[in-house]
């Protein structure tokens, strides 16, 4: 396994459309509220640069009752 920053996201992570739709997904789930503003973070960071994908991803979130986190990160992205 290669040496990464601490924090940097592993290698074979791409940033993808299907990465995007996992990760609403999983804003879907209540037993994942502990990480929802992390989640927010992870796909802002993996949709750099692929504005059809973040757009993809907050679509996804319509009627999700997010945590206040989440839509506190979603609100104000530079806090990830």
């Amino acid at each position: 396994m290669s040496a990464r920053k601490r924090g940097s996201l592993p290698s074979s992570w791409r940033r993808s459309r299907s990465h995007a739709r996992a990760l609403s997904q999983q804003l879907r789930t209540a037993s994942t509220t502990p990480l929802d503003g992390w989640v927010v973070c992870v796909a802002f960071a993996l949709t750099q640069g692929d504005a059809a994908a973040w757009s993809e991803f907050v679509g996804g979130l319509e009627g999700v009752e997010l945590s206040a986190e989440a839509a506190e990160m979603l609100a104000d992205l530079s806090r990830c």
